[in-house]
């Protein structure tokens, strides 16, 4: 294993992902979101390694050791973009066998595949998918906006106009800052 290589990124859906673990095949899954965050679910039998506490040379040699050969290594984060930095990190330490879950827990939650929980009874809004909470957000902000620029100021017709256009730009750019932003100030409640 050559030190600091350039990797090129490997993911895996999140049906394919459950399939290897009903399957019975030796999953590593590494979660790199935050305690809290890991509380309110994660995959099944998935390992909590923080991302602000990541550091992939302890983590190769813990994981490892009870596998003759090199397990491939999954990465579960919120959305995929702290997965791929746990993925560079990992290879940074030379390892090669990593896959980034594609779409994160989003996506795990989305597809409606299983969750283990530490803490019970979420309130009503957490307990909804991420993507329910979104287009609840969205609609919210722009109906409001429209009807207040409608019949109070046309100036709020700003707020329906940035919100289209945010989606837009997500849409076209493939990124994930709304949602991302969403689940940061849902999470600071």
């Amino acid at each position: 294993m050559d030190e600091g290589f350039a990797m090129t990124m490997k993911t895996i859906k999140a049906e394919d992902l459950y399939r290897r673990i009903k399957l019975g095949h030796n999953v590593v899954l590494l979660d790199v979101r935050s305690q809290s965050e890991y509380d309110e679910g994660h995959i099944a039998g998935a390992k909590l390694y923080p991302l602000e506490s990541f550091r992939a040379t302890d983590i190769i040699s813990q994981v490892c050791a009870p596998y003759p050969m090199p397990p491939t290594i999954y990465i579960s984060c919120a959305f995929g973009s702290e997965a791929g930095k746990a993925c560079q990190l990992l290879a940074d330490a030379g390892y090669e066998y990593i896959m980034k879950l594609e779409g994160g827990m989003y996506a795990w939650i989305t597809a409606g595949l299983p969750l283990k929980k530490e803490k019970d009874n979420p309130p009503v809004l957490e307990s909804l998918p991420i993507h329910q909470q979104m287009q609840i957000a969205v609609g919210s902000v722009v109906a409001i906006g429209a009807l207040l620029g409608t019949f109070v100021n046309t100036g709020f017709l700003a707020f329906p106009l940035l919100a289209g256009a945010g989606l837009m730009y997500e849409g076209f750019c493939g990124t994930e800052y709304l949602k991302e932003t969403f689940l940061k100030l849902s999470r600071d409640k």
